[in-house]
């Protein structure tokens, strides 16, 4: 018999467990714990793994947060509860709602000396592990919501070629989630520049190499367990920038080449399908490098800060000389890169590209010469045009250090040295950006940390959770800041 309150509708606890978690899907945080405790009904419902479940899709869908790094059924309903709660803080604290909780704590990444300093830090999204590359080559990994900080090894080239570890190298990393898969799962690359030991600016040897790196376990015993995939030499003329793109399949890299007939430096891009090269061999016999022959394309920018993989086979390159936007493809049927989209604007910071599978397209931030936060709108077809969306003018003064400065797609952290009159402070301004042209972007807050100087570097920052990751120049310890 269905409950019918005095005006003759059915009472809200007669009501089934699925309307019931349709109604606590429109409900903040604290309204759900509360109604929790009016009645056994929304209790149960509230404890529904099919809300949950529902809440974190919302959240990948329509915010881009991140998937959780382990399939969903992994996971019991207070693990799910709490992981959502989490970045409902964190997006709680950029629409000023609530109040920052600064924490800052410190992570030794060089116990021993003299051991390589770190070259590389970044986090992975999601925020729970930090990748640490050295100039060696290695990569760790540390599991940030361990409050020991453990420090574990991922990989080691120089186990299968010790020339990968020489003094005379230059590393540069970058890695890609597989967002089809339901557990983290990513791919790693380093490129090894080798220079000269007679002459240090002449490049001699460029080799690449790929790891294959999985999440293997659950909870606080989960660790990132990797396995050589590809490894290759990719020599060319010119001049290589430090960027590069990868995802499953392409690596794509930027070359300025000098023109003898025009005397000018233009740009090239390269992309290598290193899934077709074959690892040979393990890392107790000498691995052999397999060729690749490249597809080349010509680009009217001589210099390029930015190469990012946006879905697919399909990539954003941030182009300087002359300043531009590009949206390319690799086609491997045809094997040629094809220029989709491109828009003229400089660009001096900008952020990584956020998938938002709910709008199918990608978006990331930028700030040019002039200080507008400008949005870039990529959709997921390539026939729709990319747009632009000025986000917010900010002060000049803001950007001014470069790298202190954290730009997301919904929040950017920009750090600014005030003077007072026996001391300076610093400061981290919070800026709110909004999408929508009728709620204009706003400075929500600001963090205050005398910590924190012009001698540093912003290395990493994850908006789904509140934290970044800063290191100094000359010293060991990171300082991982939980701003939620």
């Amino acid at each position: 018999m269905t409950r019918v309150s005095k005006t003759g509708c059915p009472s809200l606890i007669s009501l089934s467990s699925e309307v019931l978690c349709h109604v606590l899907l429109h409900l903040d945080d604290s309204s759900i714990l509360a109604a929790r405790q009016t009645s056994r009904a929304l209790y149960f419902a509230s404890k529904s793994r099919q809300l949950w479940y529902r809440i974190i899709i919302r959240l990948q869908m329509s915010q881009g947060v991140p998937a959780p790094e382990e399939e969903m059924d992994a996971y019991t309903v207070e693990e799910l509860e709490k992981w959502a709660f989490r970045r409902h803080r964190a997006q709680d604290l950029w629409a000023g709602i609530s109040k920052c909780r600064f924490s800052n704590r410190l992570l030794r990444v060089r116990a021993e000396l003299p051991s390589p300093a770190p070259s590389y830090c970044k986090l992975i999204p999601g925020g729970r592990w930090l990748l640490v590359g050295y100039s060696d080559a290695r990569m760790c990994t540390v599991d940030l919501e361990d409050a020991k900080f453990p420090l574990y090894p991922v990989y080691n080239p120089g186990e299968f070629d010790k020339t990968l570890c020489g003094q005379t190298l230059e590393v540069t990393k970058t890695f890609w989630v597989d967002q089809s898969k339901p557990q983290l799962s990513l791919r790693i690359a380093g490129c090894v520049a080798e220079y000269s030991d007679s002459d240090p600016g002449t490049l001699t040897d460029r080799r690449t190499f790929v790891y294959h790196v999985d999440l293997v376990g659950h909870g606080s015993a989960a660790t990132l367990v990797a396995k050589p995939y590809a490894l290759f030499a990719n020599p060319g003329l010119g001049d290589r920038n430090h960027n590069f793109g990868l995802n499953e399949r392409y690596i794509v890299d930027h070359w300025t080449v000098n023109n003898d007939y025009e005397s000018v430096r233009t740009g090239q891009l390269r992309a290598y399908d290193y899934s077709a090269i074959v690892v040979n061999g393990t890392s107790q016999s000498h691995l052999t490098y397999s060729a690749t022959n490249p597809i080349v394309y010509d680009l009217k920018s001589s210099l390029c800060h930015v190469i990012n993989f946006i879905y697919g086979n399909t990539f954003v390159v941030i182009g300087t000389l002359p300043d531009a936007v590009y949206v390319l493809e690799v086609d491997p049927e045809t094997r040629s890169i094809m220029l989709l989209h491109i828009i003229e604007t400089s660009c001096r910071i900008c952020s990584d590209v956020v998938r938002f599978p709910g709008l199918s397209e990608s978006r990331m931030v930028l700030v040019g010469s002039n200080p507008i936060v400008l949005g870039i709108v990529i959709p997921h077809h390539k026939n729709v045009p990319v747009t632009t969306v000025k986000l917010a003018e900010v002060n000049y003064t803001w950007t001014r250090q470069r790298s202190l400065t954290a730009l997301g797609t919904s929040v950017s952290l920009f750090f600014q040295l005030e003077f007072y009159r026996s001391f300076s402070l610093n400061i981290f301004w919070i800026l709110n950006q909004s999408w929508d042209i009728l709620q204009p972007s706003r400075q929500v807050g600001n963090v205050f940390d005398t910590s924190m100087d012009t001698n540093s570097e912003l290395a990493s920052f994850d908006q789904s959770i509140g934290r970044l990751v800063y290191r100094p120049y000359r010293g060991d310890d990171l300082s991982i800041i939980d701003l939620v």
